[in-house]
């Protein structure tokens, strides 16, 4: 019987996005890979680069319009030029069971999520993701370090980010 998965299995890539021209790149090049049922959770502290991602995903995915935080409103969907997208934000959430009011199983279904804060999901996010911790340092520097699971351990290991 294979044993479960650890941190230290899992594929992850680390990158230094030196501005938001690097997390707008990261955010591009993840774009053009994405594909209906992907997830991808935006993990990190206030201020270290979730939304900026996001917006550049969608910007990628060919989103011309205005692209708000989704904090107030949970989530924002999208018809894009790669299928529909939806963008969440978690923050507001109390438990696992507020995404049935939101719709988070249906958007999986049905297109791309991306999920900000998405511990606040418990256990109802797929185990199939890409997992992207954004950090800042204390000199403004920011970071990402990408952690594939489910089908992403393979596509992770094939990205030239």
């Amino acid at each position: 019987m294979p044993r479960p998965d650890t941190e230290s299995d899992l594929p992850q890539k680390h990158l230094a996005l030196p501005d938001l021209a690097g997390t707008a790149g990261l955010a591009r090049k993840l774009a053009e890979t994405a594909r209906a049922g992907d997830c991808f959770a935006l993990w990190g502290d206030l201020g270290a680069g979730k939304t900026e991602f996001a917006r550049a995903f969608l910007r990628a995915a060919g989103v011309t319009e205005d692209v708000p935080s989704p904090t107030f409103a949970i989530v924002q969907p999208y018809d894009t030029g790669i299928g529909p997208i939806a963008h969440f934000d978690l923050y507001r959430i109390e438990s696992a069971a507020d995404l049935d009011e939101v719709g988070f199983d249906m958007a999986l279904d049905d297109g791309i999520v991306l999920v900000e804060w998405p511990g606040h999901a418990g256990d109802r996010l797929p185990g199939d993701r890409l997992d992207i911790q954004f950090t800042l340092g204390p000199a403004g520097d920011r970071a990402a370090a990408l952690t594939g699971r489910g089908s992403w351990r393979a596509r992770l290991a094939g990205l030239n980010l």
